[in-house]
């Protein structure tokens, strides 16, 4: 774990307790990858998102069961190409995020194609997740620009989820 990457996990850490506070919830967050790749299949899974958190909440119905899903903080994040679809079709409660932002290391934050946190933000997304192993491997992410990715998603009062992937010849060591 190189430096940057240890000192958000530092900071995290201090910020948690060993304890459970009764108003934590647990964040589950589905990266959606390219796994799609039409507005068609974007609305069938936000419809099937949808009907299974519906069902949550009944299944939790009974007067001495509290509702799941108060527990729960579930984020999907689509491709860019469907954020606002997705956004505006997925149940209120569930939250949509991105799946990265732009590189800000580069010296004009202008380029073509980037997106921004102001966007994002503006937009409605409310996660942003970082790290992801397929950056790391093949496009060669380091622990300084995701450290400087993550600050530009916190400036923007953005949640942050950063990943730490492993290769598999590490995972099978």
């Amino acid at each position: 774990m190189g430096q940057s990457e240890s000192s958000i996990a530092a900071a995290s850490a201090s910020s948690s307790s060993s304890t459970t506070r009764k108003n934590e919830k647990l964040y589950i967050g589905c990266n959606w990858k390219c796994s799609i790749d039409s507005p068609d299949e974007a609305d069938k899974l936000v419809q099937s998102l949808n009907e299974a958190w519906k069902e949550l909440a009944s299944s939790s119905s009974s007067s001495s069961s509290p509702d799941i899903r108060d527990k729960v903080e579930l984020s999907v994040h689509p491709p860019y190409v469907f954020l606002d679809r997705v956004r505006q079709g997925l149940d209120d409660d569930i939250a949509v995020g991105s799946q990265n932002i732009y590189d800000s290391s580069f010296p004009n934050k202008g380029n073509t194609g980037a997106i921004t946190p102001g966007m994002l933000s503006k937009l409605g997304v409310q996660w942003v997740l970082l790290g992801h192993s397929d950056r790391r491997n093949n496009l060669g992410e380091t622990d300084e620009l995701l450290a400087a990715k993550a600050a530009e998603v916190l400036e923007a009062g953005l949640s942050l989820c950063l990943t730490i992937g492993e290769l598999k010849e590490q995972r099978d060591n």
